[in-house]
């Protein structure tokens, strides 16, 4: 995460300025998955229903990391006395721990590369995307990507069949976004040029991501900054499709109570 001044207000909305969007509805009968680190049901994360985990025996509601958590409170944290909300608070979130910092992998083997730190692989991801659309996702978030620097071969075929197995065969919308990092090494250059005829930017790739280059499937999410410039710690590649705030946000507490 992204740190500021912390003498500045944090980011963040309240239900007064979601007015305008929640004139159809705050997202009720809509259930979203969480492939993160878990997260950690609460008084501000009520709606949360378990769908998988990499530790044998759990059901993805343990988060020791809270990252799931603050994804999970952006989303879907319920309004606390101060007005803040997450933009949907009327979703059911579907949560499936897949990755961690903290834990981690008894007897790692050769499964490709890690997705994000600590435990969680191409093929526990891609277990994990059928898995949610499995549990009736109808949006999955995946705030993780496995990179490997350009023209590496990446064996990724099997989550490459999951996305389909989402994206296309149950019309699910899969969002992914990728950071900067221990994974993602080296920074892509800037977008191609809009006045150079035939060039999308591809040619230029120095780190891959996936799910992030799945492009036809994929709704790939790029980081702005407080003025709306892109965050440096932001992956960027010619598969970003759309950009929100990434510094300075507001979400629940790491336990699913209070704010963050």
């Amino acid at each position: 995460a992204a740190v500021l001044d912390p003498t500045a207000p944090p980011a963040s909305a309240t239900a007064a300025e979601l007015a305008d969007a929640w004139i159809h509805g705050r997202g009720e009968g809509q259930v979203v998955a969480v492939i993160d680190t878990g997260v950690n049901p609460g008084p501000r994360l009520p709606r949360v229903r378990g769908a998988g985990d990499v530790v044998p025996g759990r059901d993805g509601t343990e988060d020791c990391d809270a990252h799931g958590t603050l994804v999970a409170g952006v989303l879907a944290g319920t309004e606390d006395a101060t007005g803040h909300s997450g933009i949907a608070p009327g979703v059911e979130i579907v949560s499936i721990r897949q990755s961690s910092s903290v834990l981690r992998a008894e007897s790692p083997g050769p499964d490709g590369p890690t997705v994000g730190a600590g435990v969680g692989t191409l093929s526990t991801l891609a277990r994990s995307i059928r898995a949610a659309v499995d549990a009736g996702a109808g949006v999955i978030n995946i705030s993780e990507v496995a990179c490997v620097p350009s023209g590496t071969v990446l064996a990724d075929a099997t989550l490459g069949g999951a996305i389909r197995y989402a994206a296309v065969d149950h019309d699910v919308v899969v969002v992914a976004a990728g950071n900067v990092g221990e994974a993602c090494g080296e920074q892509n250059p800037p977008a191609a040029d809009p006045s150079v005829p035939g060039d999308d930017g591809w040619d230029d790739v120095l780190t891959i991501a996936s799910p992030a280059w799945y492009d036809d499937h994929v709704l790939t999410v790029g980081g702005v900054d407080a003025d709306g410039a892109p965050a440096e710690f932001s992956l960027r590649g010619p598969w970003v499709d759309v950009a929100a705030p990434a510094v300075g946000l507001r979400s629940v507490g790491a336990d699913g109570a209070g704010g963050s």
